[in-house]
């Protein structure tokens, strides 16, 4: 089977190709989940409460935020955006917080993304979900979806390098 699927990849082009093209099926699962979106009603979220942790993010990778209770913590997403403003972290760490959250559909890898609809804290909302809806449909009707867009790139230019590069070459004007 794997003599069969070798002439996919026969050559350098055609692996840095086939690379390209699973390179950005990796990352458009992000593009796809903001796409595929489908928002709740309010009456059915999940409602969690417990006591905020904020896991400070190295480089560009984003803090994490998530709730412990009962000594487990259960991560939440905001989508491409942080879920609590950068200079009121060290206020919320540790606070008591009552979310209302989502689990968003599996993409691909993804096993999924609990969103983050409303959260209060010490009883006071912090994000209501209009606010966190119209920030979701927002992100969803005006995706940029580059990566999807490099993806379908990358397929085409993968498939006409397996049509350029065919070894058997048509005999032209053969009688």
């Amino acid at each position: 089977m794997i003599e069969g699927i070798k002439f996919l990849v026969n050559n350098q082009q055609k692996k840095i190709a086939l690379f390209a093209v699973l390179f950005f099926a990796f990352l458009a699962q992000s593009d796809l989940s903001n796409l595929l979106l489908e928002i709740p009603d309010f009456n059915k979220l999940t409602v969690s409460e417990g006591r905020i942790r904020i896991h400070k993010g190295q480089g560009r990778v984003r803090d994490a935020f998530t709730l412990l209770i009962n000594n487990q913590e259960i991560l939440f997403s905001c989508g491409i955006n942080e879920c609590l403003p950068i200079n009121k972290t060290p206020d919320y760490q540790g606070k008591t917080a009552k979310v209302w959250w989502y689990k968003s559909k599996n993409i691909g890898l993804m096993g999924g993304e609990n969103r983050l609809y409303q959260l209060e804290i010490n009883e006071k909302t912090v994000i209501s979900y209009q606010d966190q809806t119209k920030h979701y449909l927002f992100t969803k009707n005006f995706c940029l979806c580059i990566n999807l867009v490099f993806l379908i790139i990358s397929i085409v230019f993968f498939f006409l390098l397996q049509f350029a590069n065919d070894p058997i070459t048509p005999k032209r004007n053969e009688k």
